[in-house]
């Protein structure tokens, strides 16, 4: 999971670049800032902390926050999302997705 917190206009500026930097992975949006990206080698966490802080260099840290959680286990979130975004979130938590998992729960 990776959360980020903008401190600077434009907000949308900001928050593109850093959805540019996870290009190629596989990525659902719980809430604005939250996401899970989907890991799928050792050490991907590590390339998408280098790029987030490549890019935070640039503003002396000053731009945005942001929050990446050890690798979790497979399993399914909890909580109250728009009913579209539990397909995303559990076929990048969990190795298989069946449709009746995908409600909210």
């Amino acid at each position: 999971m990776l959360a980020w917190q903008i401190y600077e206009a434009p907000p949308d500026a900001i928050a593109n670049r850093l959805l540019g930097a996870l290009g190629g992975h596989s990525v659902a949006q719980g809430v604005p800032g939250l996401y899970v990206v989907k890991v799928t080698y050792e050490g991907e966490r590590e390339e998408i902390n280098n790029k987030f802080q490549a890019i935070c260099a640039e503003s002396n840290f000053t731009s945005f926050a942001f929050l990446i959680s050890p690798e979790i286990q497979p399993g399914f979130y909890m909580g109250v999302l728009p009913p579209d975004a539990w397909d995303g979130i559990n076929k990048r938590s969990f190795p298989e997705t069946r449709s009746e998992w995908s409600g909210a729960g």
